[in-house]
């Protein structure tokens, strides 16, 4: 291939790495947006970033201080050595014995993966790809250190998760410069299925008279992390979400049970007919077949590509698609359902998803409590998986599912440092 140019709105960045991922590539990536650039390399072993014009993520000293590796007076007094020795920071805390090899190794991560993620939202960029060795890594850019997963397909899965969330959460967050206002309601953090620690960080820092993005920064979590603790805030009730003239912004909850497929009437007009149960098994020799449910577009397409990829045959479309397709693929082997950012106070749609098929439900979604997971178990479910998750993980509970004979709970573990916490194994 040797070169290829291009602009991201006519071929996405997504595209261009399922793309190069599939010719098995070695080379510089350059993506360009205004005066903004990154580069990246493309190896057998994974990602690496070369160099960014402009930082977006967090500083390792920052990430440090919300990690409670460190303090803020033990990082102003590092950072007047750095700028005496010239140093890495992460050498100097290293050094001193604030920290491990593999905290610092844990928050360059999150720092790559951040930077990689926010590639996925720009959308007027020109990129620039030269196949070739790896460069010299740069000695004073620690990030080129650190390889981001070699897979580009789990990759490109987490980037959509987040790019389908962000639209949801427009909804009720339309711009950083809207005021959060905390309501009467008490807070307890570790009731909403996100990590209380990131809840409490974000929810201390609203005093309603700043910005949602200075609340993000003093959070000192990645953006999109913090942002959706917000939106979690504020559909829970915790938090009022004010624009400049001091209108409040109003949630408007999904009701769950309109998702649920409308009963099919017999000819003559009496009683709906249930849809006929799917086997659970298929002949030896077959690829087991997978239907996945979801209203997030994105994420879907991304998980359905990932199964493909792993030899299995997916079905895919919107829940409210579910009666027509178990009707007509009588012999799906599973049932994926992503409930996206729902409430998981209800689980009406699980449960009659169980009732119309044999096959055993697996249910995605973002809140890491444990009620949630029991909820969703109670109504059938055979899995409940805790986005986000790595591709081998979720390979690894979809291959348990076929053989277990009990639910599980949360068995695919998350990987960025600032993610949901795991449920309860």
């Amino acid at each position: 291939m040797g070169e290829l140019r291009g602009d991201v709105s006519i071929f996405s960045f997504a595209d261009l790495l399922q793309h190069l991922a599939s010719r098995q590539s070695s080379g510089l990536l350059t993506i360009t947006q205004g005066p903004m650039q990154k580069v990246i390399h493309l190896g057998p072993d994974g990602m690496r970033l070369i160099s960014i014009s402009t930082r977006k993520t967090s500083s390792l000293g920052e990430i440090l201080i919300r990690t409670r590796k460190i303090t803020r007076t033990q990082l102003d007094q590092l950072l007047v050595e750095q700028q005496k020795t010239g140093k890495r920071l992460g050498e100097l805390v290293s050094r001193q014995g604030h920290v491990t090899k593999t905290d610092i190794e844990q928050a360059l991560r999150e720092q790559a993966q951040e930077e990689i993620y926010d590639l996925f939202s720009w959308t007027d960029a020109k990129f620039e790809y030269l196949e070739g060795p790896e460069p010299a890594k740069p000695k004073d850019f620690p990030l080129a250190d650190v390889v981001v997963d070699a897979s580009p397909t789990s990759v490109m899965l987490e980037a959509a998760r987040r790019v389908d969330e962000l639209t949801v959460i427009r909804k009720t967050i339309r711009d950083e410069s809207m005021i959060p206002i905390r309501t009467t309601k008490q807070f307890i953090a570790d009731k909403l299925g996100l990590n209380p620690d990131l809840l409490t960080a974000v929810y201390s820092q609203i005093s309603g008279r700043v910005g949602i993005s200075e609340v993000i920064r003093l959070s000192l979590y990645p953006r999109f992390e913090a942002l959706r603790a917000m939106y979690v805030l504020a559909t829970k009730g915790y938090v009022k979400i004010m624009d400049r003239e001091g209108a409040t912004m109003v949630h408007l909850k999904a009701d769950s049970s309109a998702r649920l497929p409308a009963a099919k009437k017999t000819a003559d007009g009496g009683a709906p007919t249930q849809v006929l149960r799917s086997p659970y098994s298929v002949p030896a020799g077959v690829r087991r077949s997978i239907l996945l449910l979801g209203d997030m577009l994105k994420y879907r397409q991304a998980l359905a590509a990932l199964l493909r990829e792993a030899g299995y045959q997916v079905l895919e479309e919107q829940a409210a698609q579910a009666m027509q397709l178990l009707t007509e693929n009588r012999k799906v082997d599973a049932v994926i359902l992503d409930v996206g950012l729902s409430s998981p106070d209800e689980y009406q749609f699980v449960s009659w998803l169980c009732e119309n098929t044999n096959a055993p439900v697996v249910v995605l979604s973002g809140d890491a409590s444990k009620e949630a997971a029991l909820a969703a178990v109670q109504k059938g479910a055979r899995a409940y998986v805790v986005k986000p998750f790595t591709r081998d993980s979720m390979l690894r509970t979809i291959s348990g599912v076929f053989h277990a004979s009990s639910p599980t709970l949360g068995t695919a573990k998350t990987t960025p440092p600032a993610s949901p916490a795991s449920p309860a194994k």
